[in-house]
């Protein structure tokens, strides 16, 4: 089990428990592959209600999420186990891909394009689904249809990402690039 490290301690605008993130967190990184004396700090910022997670290095690993991110849509200000689950996985996924080779070409998170950031999220939280967690597909089909286009293509895209078991960062890119750079009609 990876060592596991929640900042803050104590949450005061939020009702988080850290431990229990701690305990979440602890699932996740056991199922995506991390090591068990790995070591992982899950930053929060409770000041926020916005759900933006960015890696802050990526060994060890030091996550930061704003509050939203793991807040109860039907309970503002208290966590969700779900909500939860799935950003942790889907961060935690991104993350251990850029220690595989098919991932040396990957840009820092700080340089994705949002198109390119999306479509890795969608194979991150297949992947996640795939561990048997409660994922919303269909938002996630929602914001690849938003960068990608609202197409039959960009469904069977969608479907190819969320459902493959392995891909490498050049292959994603590659999925993305098709689907924003159609190829151009020749003419005579």
């Amino acid at each position: 089990m990876a060592n596991i490290k929640v900042v803050p301690h104590e949450f005061h605008y939020v009702s988080y428990d850290p431990d229990r993130i701690g305990a979440i967190a602890s699932k996740v990184a056991d199922a995506v592959g991390f090591d068990a004396d790995e070591e992982i700090t899950i930053g929060v910022d409770e000041r926020t209600f916005f759900g933006r997670s960015r890696v802050l290095s990526e060994k060890p690993l030091h996550v930061e999420f704003e509050s939203g991110a793991f807040e109860d849509a039907k309970k503002p200000r208290h966590l969700s186990e779900t909500g939860t689950t799935e950003s942790l996985g889907v961060v935690m996924h991104r993350a251990f891909d850029r220690r595989s080779p098919g991932f040396a070409e990957a840009p820092p998170d700080s340089e994705l394009s949002l198109a390119q950031r999306v479509a890795w999220d969608a194979w991150a939280a297949g992947r996640c689904a795939g561990h048997g967690w409660e994922i919303s597909k269909p938002r996630r089909h929602y914001h690849f249809r938003a960068r990608h286009g609202f197409s039959d293509a960009s469904d069977a895209a969608f479907e190819h990402i969320w459902s493959a078991d392995s891909l490498t960062w050049n292959e994603l890119d590659e999925i993305s690039r098709r689907l924003l750079d159609p190829p151009q009609a020749v003419t005579a």
